[in-house]
């Protein structure tokens, strides 16, 4: 639900050109949590309270509680809600922010339809579901297998463990400031996600392949050589398949990330089981045929992705969007989603986009509306006033021509009476 929701919080924060670093900045906790709970882990089962193990179950359920109490106040549904965000961040989302009309809630039933019918979006499934495997095949058993195979203790398992992770956080931001290069250089996003999906998967799918090979006098070395695995991993998922539905449909991208992340759960529940079914004793030859079951399955997805991938917004986004106005021209897009809530500041937090930016429309519209009425009122003082001074004038003209009427009738009556 939290990596769903962070494609949706992707689709309204992000910018056309920096969306890859935002996307690899805003992932990297997920590796760092990962680095720091495993010699934590260890390290409660060994001297924890209550029996040890029950310990990490306490602990890690209540940070988790304390941080989404947290999260409730922090995060915000987009830029147009956030109540402290700053004049340069304002002009920053009007030039860069998302061109697709990303508001509302609805799901139309045409849309379904749509999802269903497209190609690209089978491709992100079947590659999510085909590279799932070997993720979990080995985070979930990377500490059994230096056991098994290398012979690591409880605590030495939990240092060389972390380490792998550790190195996920740099090349996480590295991956993400790459392929927002690639993009600015023109390079099709496409051929970026497919190329960086494709050497992911690769590293990911062969290294366990060499490591298990490796004999137990080298077992430092062949933990070492465990990164690849992180870095395949980390370079397909923050590069590759995993947020293209950010790319694909922005109105949807949680809903396209739910459909993905099925099958990801999916996996989650089946590796654990095919690894306990293929290493009933834990012996070196069990484990390689683990490692080559995972690497054919990361081949495919590769395969999957390579031929069918996409990142190209939907050609029909806009006609089926929610609260769209029925346009079917894929040329045709929504004004930046929040550049007038931006630019008027009266959007209230955890308002609904569209219904916001209408708003402040309607607002706008009120204030020119006044300006025009003020304007005419104005005018209509000014020409009474000028009118009023005209009259004014007029009659101390009036009086002077009266006189002079007089002083003539006079001059009439005195030549008469001559």
């Amino acid at each position: 639900m939290g990596l769903n929701a962070h494609q949706f919080l992707l689709a309204r924060w992000g910018s056309q050109r920096d969306l890859s670093l935002l996307t690899s900045i805003s992932y990297i906790g997920f590796p760092l949590g990962v680095m720091m709970a495993h010699p934590l882990v260890s390290s409660l089962c060994l001297h924890g309270p209550w029996g040890g193990w029950p310990s990490v179950f306490y602990l890690m359920g209540t940070a988790g509680g304390l941080w989404t109490i947290v999260s409730a106040f922090l995060l915000h549904n987009s830029p147009a809600a956030h109540p402290l965000i700053s004049k340069e961040e304002i002009k920053y989302f009007q030039h860069y922010g998302t061109k697709i009309n990303i508001s509302g809630t609805s799901f139309k039933k045409s849309a379904w339809l749509k999802l269903v019918r497209s190609g690209p979006v089978w491709a992100l499934v079947g590659t999510s579901a085909l590279g799932s495997f070997g993720y979990f095949a080995f985070t979930l058993h990377q500490p059994l297998f230096l056991r098994d195979v290398f012979g690591f203790s409880i605590q030495e398992n939990g240092i060389m463990s972390s380490l792998p992770w550790s190195l996920e956080v740099p090349v996480s931001v590295a991956t993400g400031v790459v392929v927002d290069m690639l993009r600015r250089r023109a390079m099709p996003l496409t051929t970026i996600k497919r190329v960086f999906n494709t050497a992911g998967f690769l590293l990911a799918g062969l290294t366990p392949l060499v490591v298990v090979e490796v004999g137990c006098g080298w077992r430092w070395v062949a933990a070492a050589f465990l990164l690849v695995v992180v870095v395949g991993n980390c370079t397909a998922f923050v590069g590759g398949y995993y947020y293209t539905p950010v790319d694909l449909a922005p109105p949807w991208a949680a809903t396209l990330a739910g459909v993905s992340s099925t099958f990801i759960g999916l996996n989650g529940l089946v590796a654990p089981i095919a690894v306990a079914h293929l290493t009933p004793t834990g012996s070196r030859e069990e484990w390689r045929q683990v490692f080559w079951v995972s690497g054919v399955l990361y081949l495919a997805g590769a395969i999957v992705f390579l031929i069918w991938g996409s990142a190209k917004p939907l050609p029909w986004i806009n006609k089926y969007s929610p609260n769209a106005e029925g346009t079917d021209r894929p040329d045709v897009q929504e004004p930046p989603f929040q550049m007038q809530a931006l630019a008027q500041r009266a959007v209230v937090d955890r308002r609904d986009i569209g219904t916001a930016t209408e708003e402040v429309s309607v607002e706008v519209e009120k204030q020119e509306e006044n300006q025009e009425e003020n304007k005419e009122r104005r005018q209509e003082k000014n020409h009474m006033e000028e009118a009023g001074e005209t009259r004014k004038r007029k009659k101390p003209l009036n009086e002077e021509e009266e006189e002079q009427e007089e002083e003539e009738e006079r001059q009439k009556e005195k030549q008469e009476e001559k």
